[in-house]
């Protein structure tokens, strides 16, 4: 990833390389049960290189390697046309522990519901064709956060 600041007329820049894992099986292996979901377990290595911040005023800062890790736990509703998500994951960087579920009905509408370091978060989605639109609120301390974004199905786009 790369990084470029502006904060009070002053720059910086730097480069850091992130990498990661994630690692997906059906529960139904285990337990001799089809349709029993999906357990999913990952890793994230941030700053893998100590990332190194260089400022306009000669100055430098080091981003010190950290880590992320989550499990999620993600459960067909077959009669309902839908699934549930339960994920957890831990920053070690920050040492914030964010925990959550949605629901999502007929891969066209989802809802969300969990915590961030302490935080209430929610949120909601709809599926238009190719297009995804998102709102997310997260309550904190300097305010509430509210954001809307976008995403686009490319894959279904080049068909």
């Amino acid at each position: 990833s790369e990084l470029w600041q502006f904060t009070l007329a002053r720059a910086a820049s730097g480069v850091g390389i992130d990498g990661g894992f994630m690692l997906r099986f059906p529960v139904g292996t285990f337990f001799g049960k089809e349709n029993s979901g999906t357990f999913s377990i990952g890793m994230s290595l941030r700053d893998i290189t100590n990332t190194r911040i260089a400022w306009d005023t000669q100055t430098t800062e080091i981003i010190p390697r950290s880590s992320v890790w989550g499990i999620s736990y993600d459960i067909p509703l077959k009669p309902i046309d839908g699934e549930i998500l339960i994920a957890f994951n831990r920053d070690n960087r920050y040492g914030d522990v964010l925990a959550g579920a949605e629901y999502v009905y007929g891969n066209l509408l989802s809802v969300r519901l969990g915590e961030d370091a302490s935080n209430l978060t929610a949120g909601a989605g709809i599926r238009l064709d190719v297009m995804r639109v998102d709102y997310a609120f997260l309550s904190q301390d300097l305010g509430n956060v509210n954001r809307v974004s976008a995403s686009f199905y490319l894959d279904e786009i080049i068909k």
